[in-house]
């Protein structure tokens, strides 16, 4: 037997104005699992703003980041698949070996590139403007709940 441990971790820019530390980014269940059973951790958060959630693993001394979600694109590290499921972030973790052990993080934060400039393009049709920025606000407002699974092998 062997154990698997997660936390809920927030990552916030000291510098943002008007940010709340009373949301909330949860992660369950707390379980201790056997060799080749199947882990599944979810995670979600309850801030509009953040439009990213980041899952790692520490075992032993090392850190690793298994991979990240940014809005609906999923940016696994070599070797991890992301995939969208439901309403949740879940990390799926399939046939736990030993090597599995390990204590997981669930990361919620904002990433400063949405709050670049805003930039016009133009199509084909010039009466067609399309406002790439101003879309991708709007999502981040309308979307209240990250979702993204992993599998990890």
């Amino acid at each position: 037997m062997f154990y698997i441990r997660y936390y809920v971790l927030f990552l916030f820019d000291v510098c943002l104005t008007g940010s709340s530390l009373s949301h909330q980014v949860s992660q369950t269940p707390a379980n201790i699992y056997t060799e080749g059973e199947e882990a599944k951790i979810y995670c979600w958060h309850s801030n509009p703003s953040y439009d990213q959630i980041l899952w790692y693993k520490k075992s032993e001394k090392q850190l690793q980041l298994l991979g990240y979600m940014y809005y609906d694109k999923s940016y696994p590290e070599p070797g991890v698949n992301i995939t969208m499921d439901g309403d949740n972030c879940t990390l799926t973790i399939k046939d736990l070996k030993v090597s599995s052990s390990g204590v997981y993080f669930c990361a919620a934060s904002y990433h400063k590139a949405t709050s670049l400039k805003k930039k016009k393009k133009s199509t084909s049709n010039n009466n067609n403007i399309v406002d790439f920025y101003s879309a991708l606000k709007e999502k981040r407002t309308l979307q209240k709940k990250k979702t993204c699974s992993e599998d990890v092998d």
